[in-house]
């Protein structure tokens, strides 16, 4: 209970936290794909906005999972838009491991998700990224690197 209030004040560890729980009752069937994915990716959204690679990159896990169900039941339209955005996210996180993240792990582990986007990539879906990417660029890019003497 005191994750939900800690996230319902703006904590994103306590967002991460039960996001990541979101996201384990999926892989391990206890509960509805759709609704505990579109729980976390709400939660994971808001540890993201703050620049949270790790957040961002369960968030891209939790879109992934949201896609295919929408997929699977024949709605094209909403899941390339939504396995959109995570591949967009995914891409602005791949090149920059947070800290304490070796960076050859870092990229295994966002090569999975990426591996699982890709699946569901098409054309439309790769345009949509773009717009995506740009959406999501401020809170993802990396920090700009100091350039010497000024």
């Amino acid at each position: 209970m005191a994750d939900f209030v800690a996230a319902a004040n703006g904590d994103s560890a306590a967002c991460l936290r039960l996001s990541r729980i979101s996201r384990a009752s999926v892989l391990y069937g206890s509960d509805d794909v759709l609704f505990a994915s579109m729980e976390g990716a709400m939660l994971a959204r808001l540890a993201a906005v703050r620049g949270d690679r790790q957040a961002a990159i369960l968030l891209g896990e939790h879109l992934v999972a949201i896609s295919a169900v929408y997929a699977a039941g024949g709605d094209d339209e909403t899941a390339c838009n939504i396995g959109a955005e995570a591949m967009a996210i995914l891409e602005l996180c791949e090149g920059h491991p947070p800290e304490g993240w070796d960076r050859a792990a870092w990229s295994d582990h966002v090569l999975q998700v990426v591996t699982a986007a890709a699946e569901l990539a098409d054309g439309p879906m790769m345009h949509a990224a773009t717009q995506y990417r740009a959406v999501w660029a401020p809170f993802l890019s990396a920090p700009a690197e100091p350039i010497g003497g000024i």
